[in-house]
């Protein structure tokens, strides 16, 4: 591996913690309680819990693509949305912030033992780059 290789995975893992001039990410999340979690200010969208189980359920589609697998698109982009603003209970979300920190771990796992130097077909759908906004049109 070159030494621009592993200065790219490098920063790579350390953009996936957080590290990299923000907040690491597992620490700006596992300080909320359930009731801020679930709180949906009425100038904004969503709850924090929204957003995790948002980003967690993009994580998981882009991790299944890492690892090879052939994830199903959501037929709409509002499949990965929660309808709820709140989890049921605490232990939902103590589960729910566990979950995206796993998967904080294994994308960083990930990017530590692929072959980064290697063309990533895995991430082209359609011969196209995925993109975040590629359902909303």
């Amino acid at each position: 591996m070159t030494q621009t290789n592993t200065a790219f995975r490098d920063a790579l893992i350390k953009s996936l913690r957080g590290e990299r001039g923000h907040l690491p990410t597992i620490n700006a999340i596992t300080d909320i309680n359930m009731e801020l979690a679930s709180h949906k200010p009425e100038e904004l969208p969503y709850s924090i819990y929204q957003l995790v189980k948002h980003m967690s359920y993009w994580q998981d589609f882009l991790l299944a693509l890492a690892k090879g697998e052939n994830p199903v698109r959501p037929k709409s982009v509002s499949e990965s949305w929660p309808d709820h603003p709140a989890p049921s209970d605490e232990q939902e979300w103590k589960k729910t912030i566990e979950h995206f920190c796993d998967g904080i771990d294994e994308a960083c796992h990930l990017a530590d033992t692929l072959a980064i130097e290697e063309p990533l077909e895995a991430f082209l759908l359609n011969k196209k780059r995925l993109r975040h906004n590629d359902w909303q049109k």
